[in-house]
């Protein structure tokens, strides 16, 4: 080999560049097949890497897109000029990468590459040492990790390898003892939906069956902004969820206004939910989104089913109720029976004194004594007012009526049938929905707090 290149020395006899340039590139002395240092020492090829733009995160087909520099270096005797023409270097461009040797660098971990053939940039020193930077567009796969999305941090990478040529052929190293100075990033690199935190540079030397061969590594540590979520997501979730507890304050008597609210919140979360998971990849574990989105939705379901729930629960215990509540309503009804019947036979007795009496054996039906009592003239007006407050104030008050202890009780029951159906169900008789005024917003506000303390301080828990 030696031989083959001491001649072309010699026969640089002037110092015109393109004569210089004619000479290294004879194909007579210069083979492009052939590596630098052919059967002889490995090449080293020193590598950095510029970058000028990341984007394109996609955590459906889990990769990323970027644009950079890659600037390698490598000397090769055979293009030394230096004894010839030592006035400056040769920087070049045309089709002149198809006529000299280049590493066979390549992006093990892309999906797709775009390397336009005219941009680039070679420059030949005097002692044969070639720098070249080709611009590269590259979209590479990147393994995510969903399980705190949206508040998640992924990992994203480019791997330079070569191609067909292991260790003991060529070996690439970073241009920098220090790998991350080897790594620059552009000031104008934005991203619309993520930051760039961190990045770093490592060296890899990877085992195939063909050898071992160098892989030098650049990752990006790229963070989610979560302002787009929280607008979009996490604040519209939280307005359904408050707005599914409208219902407790709706009075229990108007079942279609709180039934129909109820719906419209769990259907307008679900089609928040379905619009959300359409755009995510199917992945066998719970995200974080997941969580808040699962648990809101069962606050708002839970709302729903409250009102019939607490109806249901309601009649069962009126039923429950019933046989000691009609018990107790026919032993106050038979004492009312007597008295009326001991007031009809007692002629002697004043009329102002009757009612009194008469009111009370009926004071745990609540009749207004004070007002029958007061009136002094009229015993049978008096007895009637009472009648109008109570059916069993109306036995004591007729003593005409020739009426059997059993169709007193039958009278006591209908009378009290009449005076349910006149009370209405209002909000103020129901404790279920003075419970859940307090529990239902108590209980959100709890899992608010400990979903954001875990995902944005990032709390590793055992259940994750």
């Amino acid at each position: 080999m030696l031989c083959m290149y001491f001649p072309v020395a010699s026969t640089r006899s002037t110092a015109n560049a393109s004569q210089v340039l004619k000479d290294l590139l004879d194909p007579t002395y210069y083979d492009k097949r052939l590596r630098p240092n052919f059967e002889g020492v490995p090449v080293g090829v020193s590598v950095s890497v510029h970058v000028t733009s990341i984007g394109g995160l996609d955590e459906q087909e889990m990769q990323f897109a970027t644009t950079f520099f890659l600037r390698q270096s490598w000397k090769d005797p055979r293009l030394a000029f230096g004894d010839t023409y030592n006035a400056r270097n040769l920087t070049l461009s045309g089709d002149i990468m198809e006529q000299i040797w280049k590493p066979d660098t390549y992006i093990n971990n892309e999906k797709s590459s775009n390397a336009p053939p005219k941009q680039f940039l070679l420059t030949i020193f005097p002692d044969g040492t070639v720098w070249y930077s080709q611009r590269m567009t590259v979209v590479a796969t990147c393994m995510m990790y969903l399980l705190n999305y949206p508040m998640d941090k992924q990992y994203c990478s480019i791997s330079i390898e070569s191609f067909g040529m292991n260790t003991d052929e060529l070996f690439l190293f970073w241009v920098s003892p220090t790998y991350k100075d080897s790594i620059v990033i552009a000031d104008e690199v934005t991203l619309s939906q993520f930051a760039l935190d961190e990045y770093s540079a490592t060296k890899i030397l990877a085992s195939y069956p063909t050898g071992s061969f160098t892989i030098l590594k650049v990752t990006f540590l790229i963070r989610r902004k979560k302002f787009y979520y929280v607008v979009q997501t996490y604040i519209p979730t939280m307005l359904i969820t408050i707005l599914s507890w409208v219902t407790f304050w709706i009075p229990r008597n108007s079942p279609p206004a709180r039934v129909a609210l109820g719906i419209t919140t769990v259907l307008a979360l679900t089609t928040l939910i379905f619009g959300i998971q359409s755009s995510m990849p199917r992945v066998s574990y719970v995200k974080a989104i997941d969580w808040f989105l699962m648990i809101s939705f069962l606050f708002v379901f839970s709302a729903l089913i409250e009102y019939p729930g607490s109806r249901y629960i309601e009649s069962h215990a009126k039923k429950i109720t019933k046989t000691g509540t009609t018990v107790l309503r026919l032993v106050k009804g038979v004492h009312a029976f007597e008295g009326g019947a001991n007031a009809a036979k007692s002629t002697s007795k004043e009329p102002s004194q009757l009612d009194v009496e008469s009111a009370q054996v009926n004071e745990p039906e609540k009749l207004d004594v004070e007002s029958t009592a007061k009136v002094s003239d009229g015993g049978e007006k008096d007895a009637k007012k009472v009648a109008a407050f109570d059916g069993v104030a109306d036995i004591i008050a007729d003593p005409k009526k020739d009426e059997t202890p059993k169709k007193g009780w039958k009278r006591i029951r209908k009378m009290e049938k009449q005076k349910k159906e006149k009370i209405p169900d209002g909000e103020d008789n129901n404790i279920v929905d003075k419970y859940a005024r307090i529990v239902f917003p108590l209980l959100y506000f709890l899992y608010n707090a400990a979903y954001w303390v875990v995902y944005l301080f990032e709390i590793d828990l055992l259940l994750r």
